[in-house]
């Protein structure tokens, strides 16, 4: 409310929510207001973030999220985190918004993004999924977990999939008839 009602610009969601069941209580009370809710008391600004207004932005980006522990960031901090994820990008001049999201009260919990994509998916109110919040987030989930969900779940199931492929293939050879895949089957 502090936020919304501009009295305090450094409030955060964060110093609402001290663990995963403050979020699951939310949600199952939430109303609209809980929507506007999040997406302004979500994330801050800083002295530090304020002090970030240009720089060389690359072209195909509309946003860049970078985790970190501390509530600080320097331009310098910026620009190396653009470097290595948009190494060769064309760049333009850009006016942006650096803004903190608090993450801590559920990354302290041992299941961490898990534990938050199980509450998300128990929320009756579907108006939460279209917050800012929650699509950053998950944005943040899918960049961390993006090549842990490709050699674990992608590969294999390509992989079971095309054996199932190609057993299907020699099983179901075109002359023999059901009758006759009925007794080899048996």
């Amino acid at each position: 409310m502090l936020k919304i009602l501009g009295l305090c610009a450094s409030f955060s969601f964060a110093d609402v929510m001290t663990c995963p069941e403050n979020f699951k209580n939310m949600l199952n009370t939430a109303t609209p207001y809980t929507s506007v809710l999040l997406n302004t008391a979500s994330f801050s600004e800083t002295k530090s973030t304020r002090q970030i207004q240009t720089l060389f932005w690359p072209r195909s980006a509309s946003l860049i999220t970078h985790r970190r522990k501390s509530c600080t960031i320097t331009l310098d901090e910026v620009k190396d985190v653009i470097d290595k994820k948009y190494e060769n990008a064309d760049r333009m001049i850009k006016t942006i918004t650096v803004r903190l999201i608090d993450l801590d009260w559920f990354m302290k919990h041992e299941m961490k993004f898990l534990k938050l994509t199980q509450l998300l998916n128990e929320a009756e109110n579907q108006s939460i999924f279209v917050t800012e919040f929650v699509m950053q987030v998950l944005n943040e989930f899918w960049e961390e977990n993006f090549l842990k969900l490709l050699w674990r779940q992608f590969f294999p199931f390509i992989g079971c999939l095309l054996s199932l492929i190609f057993y299907l293939q020699y099983a179901l050879v075109k002359d023999e008839t059901l009758e006759q895949l009925d007794e080899k089957l048996i």
